[in-house]
């Protein structure tokens, strides 16, 4: 989460309010977390450059509040979570995670 929140306030390609800095998303698929960031031509999303990953195990899953699969959050370039931008990140900053019959819901500011 720091990591996405100063690639955003970092901005090298001096992205408004409006667009994405950086993003964190996480493929269900590979259960693996990773961070984006924009590039000249387009806002931080799922497909553009990977500054980090990490692959966590395969029994883990992270859920919203709604109980909703977690995606991604996008950052604007103070560092804030951004609205709706690229159409599939959550701005509920409470996540549980699960492993098997452990459960752990924290809140990200």
């Amino acid at each position: 989460m720091d990591l996405a929140k100063s690639t955003a306030i970092r901005n090298e390609f001096s992205k408004s309010m409006d667009y994405a800095a950086s993003q964190i998303c996480f493929d269900q698929n590979k259960n693996e977390l990773s961070v984006h960031k924009a590039t000249a031509t387009e806002s931080a999303s799922c497909t553009t450059t990977i500054i980090f990953s990490y692959p966590l195990s395969q029994t883990i899953e992270i859920k919203d509040a709604n109980s909703n699969d977690f995606k991604c959050f996008s950052f604007n370039h103070f560092g804030q979570v951004s609205t709706d931008i690229t159409g599939n990140c959550k701005t509920n900053l409470s996540l549980t995670m699960s492993n098997g019959s452990l459960n752990e819901t924290n809140n990200f500011y």
